[in-house]
């Protein structure tokens, strides 16, 4: 794991948010025409990463870490869908530790889209007085993080990964 990353671990009560697609669930870019076009049970069949879920329990154990998750999709299906594939592959998050943004009932510009995550990571910082890192694979959804809530905030799921 970075050493920044654990020395924000080791020194702080922390919250690590995973992001679900390309994270800790498989994903491949031409699987994107089957979210868009919102396949039945598409979420229900996907493959977890296993080593990235082996880090997430590991992390979890530690007594000044919780797991959490930020996830997009775009309907309530999909929601319904992650959410039964996180009770089935990650038991160990607590349900009050998992958010999923329903794209669909938002309003915001192609530019607005990336910081989606900060913002919900700012909203759950008004009731919650651990330290949040978020780990994502999306460059630009992990740039719009640094831009809006600093450094150390947010980094790319390698950064992990031994």
């Amino acid at each position: 794991m970075l050493k920044k990353l654990e020395d924000i671990i080791k020194n702080n009560d922390v919250i690590i948010y995973f992001d679900m697609d390309g994270t800790c669930v498989r994903y491949s870019a031409g699987e994107k025409s089957a979210i868009k076009s919102n396949k039945p049970n598409f979420y229900l069949e996907k493959e977890p990463v296993k080593t990235v879920l082996k880090i997430m329990k590991k992390l979890n154990r530690k007594k000044n870490v919780e797991i959490g998750i930020i996830s997009n999709c775009h309907y309530a299906e999909q929601k319904r869908d992650k959410l039964t594939w996180l009770h089935r592959n990650a038991p160990f998050i607590k349900d009050e530790n998992i958010h999923i943004i329903e794209l669909s009932k938002l309003t915001y510009t192609k530019e607005e889209k990336p910081y989606l995550k900060a913002k919900m990571i700012e909203k759950l910082k008004e009731n919650d007085n651990r330290r949040p890192i978020l780990i994502e694979d999306d460059l630009d959804i992990i740039l719009a993080t640094f831009n809006y809530l600093g450094n150390d905030v947010a980094f790319h799921v390698s950064n992990i990964l031994k």
